[in-house]
């Protein structure tokens, strides 16, 4: 399809580029007035001066972590290891309560057959989740 190039000026109907200009500059004030007050409104919202006011340690901790991922730092090695670390963590917190919850009716129990049997357990499953440990 072939594209009209050609200057065809102005009729008799349509607007003078001083108009368009005019109505350009309009929209873009209107724009920018719906833009600022949507900014405001969210500044409001979060309450952002007062955030850093009551928790200011919190509030560098979380620039730090925006400016580390936004750094690049999300799919570094470095945060593979800390989140394997923390994982690993937090399964050995998992585990110990666990563990609590199993042993404390064997000590009301003052059983030494069970207290044996349960060292023995948890001794085998150590060894055997401590030899599948990457």
């Amino acid at each position: 399809m072939a594209i009209n190039t050609e200057y065809q000026g102005l009729g008799n109907n349509e607007k003078s580029a001083f108009e368009h200009a005019k109505a350009a500059a309009s929209e873009a004030k209107a724009f920018k007035e719906a833009v600022s007050s949507s900014v405001e409104n969210f500044t409001n919202s979060i309450d952002l001066r007062g955030r850093v006011q009551r928790h200011p340690l919190g509030m560098v901790c979380a620039a730090l972590g925006v400016g580390y991922v936004l750094g690049g730092g999300l799919f570094s090695p470095f945060t593979s290891r800390l989140l394997k670390v923390g994982i690993r963590l937090a399964i050995i917190r998992r585990a110990g309560r666990r563990d609590e919850r199993l042993r404390a009716p064997l000590a009301d129990a003052g059983d030494i057959g069970c207290r044996f049997i349960f060292r023995t357990a948890t001794r085998a499953a150590s060894a055997s989740g401590a030899s599948r440990a990457p």
